[in-house]
């Protein structure tokens, strides 16, 4: 959608597939999705999104996320913060704090990015 400056409101919804370093590591085997919003420069890709995300496992518990992520172009690496926000089941009372990365790396169509990432901090369970 248009904005001033030359900038479009965009929404992002992304679905992830996550691995760990080691077998077992927090988001190891988890799947995810993500919606975003937030502007970006059609012509120099610049972008700054903000949103939220929801990982869930193979029992069906699930970790709740916000996330902040910014470039200069889709052709650079985009960086960001995030914070776990709680959880259910084996991951209630979660909290962290993380930075990332996201790669995109392809178009297969026009609006569509694919991309990897790397995801890393720390986390504490409160019971």
């Amino acid at each position: 959608m248009p904005s001033a400056g030359g900038n479009e409101a965009t929404v992002y919804d992304a679905s992830l597939v996550l691995t760990g370093n080691s077998s077992g590591s927090l988001l190891d085997r988890m799947a995810g999705r993500c919606l975003f919003l937030g502007p970006n420069n059609p012509k120099t890709g610049a972008y700054r999104i903000s949103g939220w995300c929801t990982y869930s496992d193979l029992d069906g518990d699930m970790i709740f996320a916000s996330d902040e992520e910014s470039a200069g172009s889709m052709s650079e690496p985009g960086k960001g913060t995030g914070r776990i926000l709680g959880g259910t089941g084996k991951y209630a009372g979660i909290t962290g704090d993380y930075t990332f990365t996201d790669d995109y790396f392809g178009s297969p169509k026009d609006g569509a990015y694919a991309g990897a990432g790397k995801k890393s901090g720390s986390y504490k369970i409160v019971e």
